[in-house]
């Protein structure tokens, strides 16, 4: 009798094994939605920029990659922290906050250089399209008054530096390189960090904290030749 209660007993858990590992099996062969690369994204650009290197793809459970996403929503706001390449799963991992620690590699300073933030509105940053590795112009505003004379102050605008270049953007989504997308606009200010010389880095400071700064972006193509130092006696030149 107990021989035959435990080969009942054992075909029973057999019976039990077989099914749930056919459950299983068929558990893992089930589509499951994840998203997936399909062109090549480089460390820094954004996950709204990325939008059109992306696609939701349905593959069986048991090949999605635990930590993967499977919308863009999951992403947004964020910022590739390696380079991607095609066919890869987008883990949640690989996407960091702008004004993480994992991009702080991205562009390498040049000898010689220092590194000095500054704090502007979008609107003085191009918008916020700025990414880290662009070149940007300084542009400075001043009211000068001589303390010591009558005569009205005089306000100058000048570029005042040339191809700087851009380590970092925090506070904004950085826009990928060559590339234009629609976006709402922004709000919030934007901390830009530049590499310059000691010197610069002076005239940087100073122009921040005694007057007005703006930047531009500049490319291989600008031309700053036309450049001068602007007044309202000249302004309409």
């Amino acid at each position: 009798m107990v021989a035959v209660l435990l080969a009942i007993t054992g075909g029973f858990l057999l019976t039990t094994y077989v099914q749930g590992a056919d459950a299983r099996a068929l558990a893992g062969t089930q589509p499951a939605s994840v998203l997936v690369v399909t062109a090549p994204i480089a460390k820094g650009t954004t996950a709204e920029q990325a939008a059109r290197f992306l696609d939701v793809k349905q593959l069986p459970a048991v090949a999605v990659v635990t930590g993967s996403v499977d919308s863009l929503e999951d992403i947004v706001g964020r910022v590739a922290a390696a380079d991607l390449v095609v066919g890869e799963q987008v883990l949640a991992s690989r996407f960091v906050d702008p004004s993480s620690d994992q991009l702080s590699d991205l562009v390498t300073v040049p000898p010689g250089m220092e590194e000095v933030s500054i704090q502007l509105p979008p609107q003085r940053v191009i918008g916020s399209r700025l990414r880290a590795g662009d070149t940007v112009g300084v542009v400075a505003s001043f009211e000068f008054k001589d303390p010591e004379s009558d005569k009205p102050a005089v306000k100058t605008t000048h570029l005042m530096l040339n191809t700087v270049l851009v380590t970092r953007v925090a506070g904004a989504v950085p826009a990928a390189a060559n590339q234009q997308v629609a976006t709402d606009a922004p709000s919030g200010d934007v901390m830009i960090t530049l590499a310059v010389s000691a010197f610069d880095a002076e005239r940087v400071v100073f122009a921040v904290e005694w007057g007005k700064i703006w930047l531009t972006l500049q490319r291989e193509t600008s031309d700053d030749s036309t450049s001068e130092i602007v007044t309202g006696g000249n302004i309409f030149k």
